[in-house]
């Protein structure tokens, strides 16, 4: 303990009590946590869960770790999951894919790192959950699944059921004489990184019609779709990018709930929408403004 003399500071050979060592220490904590939240600053991190797992025979031992979402969490809509594999002795063969489960049941493939997707779990009924995740080295050991227990809590109590009818597009009208482009591709709805090089090409053509011939890795699961194909949304990746609806009305906040839109690069959108009786082409419209500029062309629409 400090004590101020005239002369200066000075060590008065006094000590707190362990008790009390202890309590100020708790409370030290305490304010720091306090200052942390003030501030804004993020909460640390729960560790990881991990699991580690040899072949037959040991000659290297792999681990798995589930990265995201924390265990024992009331998890709601869209989730981030993430894992990682790594060889922590002897010489691995290198890997293959990492394979996720839900309750022990196949739910989605990633074949490269980062190992990751969204989890909506608004396609789940409530309740307790156990996400899962194991590797499949080149040599075809397969690791044991690491898991963490989760609850999924969205009010979502009977069963969803996919009401939807599939209609073929016409793809967007071309004036008499101009052409109309048709994109297609086939068996890439895999998440890799060739994947987003061929989506971003599509793109940039901007087609009037894309025409996908088929296959989603691995298995085809709705949360696979969701991911590697696309559900459709203005954040949706790869190929369900090319054809965007407006389901809730807040992708495109002004066009109506039945609206399709086709956006390119290059501020390119064709927005068609059959309540308003209208096909609007936009082009070299910021996507900063996008959500200025639809609402208003739909209110001069609606007033004639």
């Amino acid at each position: 303990m400090l004590s101020s003399t005239r002369r200066g500071v000075r060590r008065s050979g006094l000590r707190p009590k362990p008790g009390t060592r202890r309590a100020l220490l708790a409370v030290a904590s305490l304010l720091a946590v306090a200052v942390a939240t003030l501030v804004g600053l993020p909460p640390a991190s729960a560790a990881a869960t991990c699991q580690d797992s040899s072949p037959a025979g040991g000659t290297y031992t792999v681990r798995v770790c589930l990265t995201a979402p924390d265990a024992g969490q009331n998890l709601t809509g869209k989730v981030p999951v993430t894992a990682t594999a790594s060889v922590v002795s002897g010489t691995g063969p290198g890997f293959q894919r990492m394979v996720f489960t839900l309750d022990g049941q196949y739910l989605l493939t990633d074949y490269q790192p980062p190992y990751s997707f969204t989890l909506d779990t608004r396609r789940f009924l409530d309740g307790p959950y156990t996400i899962g995740a194991h590797v499949l080295a080149r040599d075809t050991f397969v690791s044991p699944d690491t898991t963490v227990q989760e609850a999924f809590a969205n009010g979502v109590t009977t069963q969803p059921v996919n009401t939807r009818t599939f209609t073929p597009p016409q793809g967007t009208p071309v004036a008499t004489g101009d052409t109309f482009t048709v994109a297609a591709a086939g068996d890439g709805a895999g998440g890799d990184a060739s994947e987003t090089a061929v989506t971003n090409l599509i793109s940039s053509w901007n087609p009037n019609l894309m025409l996908y011939l088929g296959d989603v890795y691995e298995k085809g699961t709705s949360t696979e779709f969701d991911n590697w194909y696309g559900d459709n949304q203005p954040d949706s990746p790869f190929y369900g990018r090319l054809l965007w609806l407006n389901r809730d009305g807040a992708a495109f906040p002004g066009a109506s709930t039945e609206a399709v839109f086709m956006v390119g690069a290059g501020g390119h959108y064709t927005w068609i929408d059959p309540v308003l009786d209208a096909v609007v082409v936009l082009r070299w419209l910021d996507p900063a403004y996008a959500s200025l500029a639809i609402p208003r062309l739909a209110a001069a629409l609606k007033a004639g």
